[in-house]
C-alpha cells in the first residue's frame, strides 16, 4: 500500500503555503507478506486544518489480528479532528471484545503549520527533523523507559475488568533478543525480554493497545514548536524500519529528497545484505565478525510515514 504526495514550492495547500509531502507506505515481510500486521496511513484532514500521519504494528499470536484490522478500518480524515480521538480509539479496542493473544502499537502525528502534536503507544517511533538535524524522537514503551517501568511497578490507570491486574514484580519476563546495528555493515543482537502478563499475553514492550487492557489505558504525547524559515520532516515507522536505520543515516533520512520508497528501498537492503556479526556474549575485541545474512523470514514488516515542509 502506497501513496505519494508530491514536493512542490508552489503547492498552497490551505495549511501550509511552502514546499510540502505527505506519504506513506507498507510492506510486508518478502516471504510471508500475507502475515503483514503493519499499517500506515497519511493524509489531510476533512477541515483542512492539519495534515497527520498514522503507523501501527501489530502482533498476535491467535491469528487474525482484530486490533490491527480496527485500525485500518477507521476514517481517520475525520477521527481526528475530535479532539477525544484517543479515547475513542480505546474505546473502540474495548468493543471488539476479548482481545487476549493480540495487540497493537500506535503513533500519530497531527501536524499544522505552527506545530507538531504526537501521540504514541508503544515502539513505532517518531523522529523529527529540522533542517537535516535530529531534535526529537518519542521514547518507545520498552525496557529502556525508566518511566514506564515505574507505571508498571504503580499499576494501570484503569484496571481491565476481564482480568485481574497484576503489578511488574509479579509479571513474568521472558527472555528475548533483537538486531542492535553497530554500524551500516556491522550487527549484534542485544537483550529485549517480554513481559508476560499471564499465560495468554506477552508482548516485547512495556505497553500496547490490546489484550484486553492488561498494560492500561495510557498514551505518551509531545508538541513539537516550529519556528520560520526553516526545513522540518516527521518520519513515524515500525520497528522494520528503525531497526536497519544507523545515526549515520540521519542526512540521509532528513533529506527533502528522501521520501518513502527510498526508505524501504533502504530497510529492504539493509534486510538483505550481508553483515559481519558480532556475538553479544562475547568482548568485541575478542571476536573478528562472522560474516552472514539474516536468515530468510526473519526480516520485518515494514511501514513509514513522512511530513515534509520546506522553505
Amino acid at each position: 500500500m502506497s501513496q505519494e504526495g508530491p514536493i512542490n514550492s508552489t503547492v498552497a495547500t490551505g495549511i501550509i503555503t511552502a514546499r510540502k509531502m505527505v506519504s506513506h507506505i507498507c510492506q510486508g515481510r518478502r516471504h510471508a507478506p500475507e502475515k503483514n500486521q503493519d499499517f500506515a496511513i497519511s493524509g489531510t484532514s476533512t477541515n483542512r486544518l492539519f495534515d497527520y500521519l498514522v503507523v501501527a504494528d501489530g502482533h498476535d499470536g491467535r491469528g487474525g489480528n482484530y486490533v490491527n484490522k480496527y485500525l485500518r478500518d477507521l476514517d481517520w480524515d475525520v477521527l481526528l479532528e475530535d479532539t477525544d480521538f484517543m479515547d475513542k480509539i480505546y474505546d473502540g479496542v474495548q468493543e471488539l471484545g476479548n482481545t487476549s493473544g493480540c495487540g497493537s502499537t500506535l503513533t500519530i502525528a497531527i501536524i499544522t503549520a505552527h506545530q507538531a502534536e504526537i501521540y504514541w503507544i508503544g515502539d513505532s517511533q517518531c523522529r523529527v527533523y529540522k533542517n537535516l538535524e535530529e531534535i526529537w524522537a518519542s521514547k518507545n514503551h520498552d525496557q529502556h523507559n525508566e518511566e514506564e517501568i515505574q507505571r508498571l511497578n504503580d499499576g494501570p490507570s484503569s484496571t481491565p475488568e476481564t482480568e485481574p491486574w497484576r503489578p511488574l514484580g509479579e509479571v513474568g519476563r521472558q527472555d528475548g533478543w533483537r538486531i542492535e546495528l553497530l554500524s551500516q555493515t556491522e550487527i549484534t543482537m542485544e537483550p529485549s525480554p517480554y513481559f508476560v502478563f499471564n499465560a495468554s499475553n506477552k508482548t516485547n514492550m512495556t505497553h500496547s493497545l490490546g489484550h484486553n487492557g492488561l498494560s492500561g489505558k495510557f498514551w505518551s504525547e509531545e508538541v513539537i514548536d516550529f519556528t520560520d524559515h526553516f526545513d522540518y520532516k516527521i518520519v513515524v515507522g515500525s520497528d522494520g524500519l528503525w531497526d536497519m536505520v544507523h545515526y549515520k543515516d540521519y542526512p540521509f533520512m532528513a533529506s527533502r529528497d528522501t521520501g518513502c520508497e527510498e526508505m524501504l528501498q533502504l530497510t529492504n537492503n539493509r534486510w538483505k545484505q550481508e553483515w559481519k556479526y558480532y556475538c553479544p556474549t562475547i568482548p568485541r575485541n575478542e571476536q573478528k565478525g562472522d560474516v552472514m545474512a539474516i536468515p530468510d523470514g526473519e526480516e520485518d514488516d515494514t511501514s513509514v510515514a513522512v511530513w515534509y515542509r520546506g522553505i
